[in-house]
């Protein structure tokens, strides 16, 4: 009986494997405008793969092939290269390997109301000429190079004794790193900014004092290319701060206090967090600075930086500039949607896919003196 089972368990798992190995999925639906016409031309995209693309026919359909190794995404609807649309929620069909779209009124078929969409857009438009942004003039603060310890620090959290206010196991082991003189954005790059390079602006939250949200590290709406096209245009060379350079920055550099937030032991002064956020971003600038006048480093968007993300090297380090690959990118800072006693400490630090993106990380600029 048990050489019967476990024939039967090494036969189950061939044919699993093999199904898997083989399987190949697609998307595909139909969307309308809301009285009920096809709306051809649309270009329809996961939000993490911008290479894969399904352009609606003159019915209204599209199929593409299914982004690898995504078996659920929110697919972006474009329209005259801006984003006008999310299709927020997918199932796979029970009876075939294709995924339908599967919208909020459960419905098989997306319904867009393109007139309004493109009032909107006609509006964003106008409002981008508005927009009065002097890419020559952006706000850096210099920070003089020096000495400190990375990472979990005492103050922050570990001396607290509890289980839910202590620092998490990738802010460890300390670590001394010196870095040199570079200079840093004094605020998070703005919608406003943003749009002046790029023409078009991808965040959830509108403003153009608001941070810029809804960026990719690379790939669709990537932070790489809108640093490349401010280069171009300013002559400069900005770039993502590394991850040492923006904690000893958050930290106030060489005039430190030791705070566990940037600026404050207070997260409410320096902080917009789940707290205090009502839910949303909010205008650069609005909270206190740190040490050397920097805003917003706990706080209202989270922040790519320069470096892949991995474990922390106890060995004292001099310019550190991160793992040479890995599969994601640090981000820092905390955001309007984070707890402060974690999310929002100077030390604390996540990863994100660098071709995904969400309303909650943004970017500062950094540059070498």
């Amino acid at each position: 009986m048990r050489k019967v089972f476990i024939v039967a368990a090494v036969v189950i798992a061939v044919f699993i494997y093999n199904n898997c190995a083989t399987y190949k999925g697609y998307y595909e639906g139909h969307i309308y405008t809301t009285d009920g016409k096809p709306i051809p031309n649309l270009r329809v995209h996961p939000d993490r793969m911008a290479d894969s693309i399904g352009i609606t026919d003159e019915n209204g359909y599209f199929k593409f092939e299914q982004a690898e190794g995504w078996n659920s995404v929110f697919l972006e609807v474009e329209f005259e290269g801006k984003i006008i649309d999310t299709i927020r929620t997918l199932r796979r069909w029970p009876h075939g390997n294709h995924i339908l779209l599967f919208n909020e009124e459960r419905k098989d078929t997306l319904f867009i109301d393109i007139k309004r969409k493109k009032e909107a857009i006609a509006s964003m438009d106008s409002n981008q000429e508005q927009t009065d942004v002097n890419l020559y003039d952006i706000e850096m603060v210099y920070v003089e190079g020096g000495t400190f310890t990375m990472g979990c620090t005492k103050e922050q959290g570990e001396d607290l004794g509890k289980d839910w206010d202590k620092c998490w196991e990738d802010e460890k082991p300390t670590h001394r790193v010196t870095v040199g003189n570079f200079y840093i954005g004094k605020y998070e790059v703005t919608q406003g900014l943003w749009k002046k390079v790029m023409e078009y602006n991808p965040s959830y939250f509108k403003g153009d004092n608001l941070p810029v949200e809804m960026v990719t590290w690379n790939g669709w709406n990537a932070v790489q290319t809108f640093i490349e096209r401010l280069n171009e245009k300013t002559g400069k060379k900005y770039r993502l701060p590394t991850e040492a350079e923006w904690e000893y920055a958050a930290r106030g550099g060489n005039k430190s206090k030791g705070y566990k937030y940037s600026g404050s032991n207070d997260s409410n002064e320096v902080a917009w967090y789940y707290v205090n956020s009502e839910r949303k971003t909010h205008s650069v600038g609005t909270k206190k600075p740190n040490e050397l006048g920097i805003h917003d480093m706990s706080g209202n968007v989270y922040e790519w930086v320069s470096d892949w993300y991995g474990d922390y090297d106890s060995s004292e380090q001099i310019n550190p500039a991160g793992p040479l690959s890995s599969f994601t990118r640090v981000i820092r800072g905390g955001s309007w949607i984070s707890g402060a006693l974690l999310g929002c400490r100077v030390a604390a630090r996540i990863y994100g896919n660098p071709i995904g993106r969400d309303n909650s990380t943004g970017f500062r600029l950094a540059l070498d003196p």
